[in-house]
């Protein structure tokens, strides 16, 4: 299984109407990660008229999100950033959007407009990348199987996490989710010799 998600932590300004508006956007693995970069933007932006956030973990039925509208007007600007990480597809991604008043009301329109456009600006500037789920395995086998077992692993883009030389090898691999089962298939279709253990 893939999902998407942002490369590094990025940031953009833009002004509109005299108001400038700050958006950062960070990869985080979990809700306390997401609520650890919130806070430390806010922090950072101690002045800020308005510091607004969302953030979103997790797939399918473990997804988590949560979105403020930050002293806004209700729906004006949480929502907009939340919507910005919907349309670019992107999860374990927190965004916030840091806005100095400028003088100029913008109206409930304008500021949608602001917080969805700062806050895309900033995921695509963090650069959007595609990441496989992946599993860990052990696999055991005789020393005369090594080759075989190495060409299997690399045949299904597995990657060595660690390995044991004892009475027989022993290697703990990371392999795509996607891809277990014809790995488990490939292994029993070769060889009784090399088996999960």
């Amino acid at each position: 299984m893939k999902y998407k998600t942002v490369k590094k932590l990025a940031r953009v300004e833009q002004t509109i109407k005299k108001s400038k508006f700050i958006g950062t956007a960070k990869p985080v693995a979990n809700v306390k990660e997401a609520e650890d970069f919130i806070q430390e933007i806010s922090n950072e932006f101690k002045k800020a008229t308005h510091s607004v956030f969302a953030y979103r973990v997790g797939l399918k039925e473990n997804e988590r999100f949560l979105y403020s509208d930050g002293r806004e007007p209700s729906g004006s600007a949480g929502l907009p950033t939340f919507n910005a990480i919907k349309t670019t597809e992107v999860t374990n991604c927190g965004v916030v959007v840091i806005r100095f008043f400028g003088g100029i009301k913008l109206g409930i329109g304008g500021l949608i407009r602001a917080y969805y456009s700062t806050a895309k600006a900033s995921i695509e500037q963090a650069g959007i990348v595609e990441v496989s789920i992946r599993k860990t395995v052990k696999i055991c086998f005789p020393y005369s199987k090594i080759r075989l077992a190495m060409y299997l692993v690399h045949q299904f883009n597995g990657k060595v996490v660690n390995e044991d030389y004892g009475k027989n090898v022993q290697l703990i691999i990371s392999i795509e989710e996607d891809l277990m089962e014809q790995f488990a298939k490939a292994l029993k279709g070769k060889t009784q010799e090399i088996t999960f253990c």
